[in-house]
């Protein structure tokens, strides 16, 4: 859980530079186009890879799906 945490202070320390640098060389409006493209490709590539349950993703070894199954709550039935 802390990598995933890690990730939102560690970009925005990476881009505040990159964002600068893109807008010092190329002008403000590069900037703004650039990372429209990252995240339009960022989105493709999750829509393209992501799955919404586990055993539809196609990479997913059994005993990983075993791991995940064997952690999760059995489903409430509700009368």
């Amino acid at each position: 859980m802390s990598f995933y945490i890690l990730g939102m202070p560690v970009g925005i320390m990476l881009t505040m530079p990159l964002t600068v640098y893109i807008t010092e060389q190329w002008g403000w409006q590069v900037s703004f186009y650039a990372f429209a493209i990252v995240g339009v490709l960022w989105c493709a590539l999750w829509n393209w890879y992501g799955c919404d349950r586990p055993e539809q993703h196609p990479s997913i070894s059994k005993e990983e799906l075993e791991y995940i199954k064997a952690d999760q709550d059995p489903p409430e039935v509700m009368n």
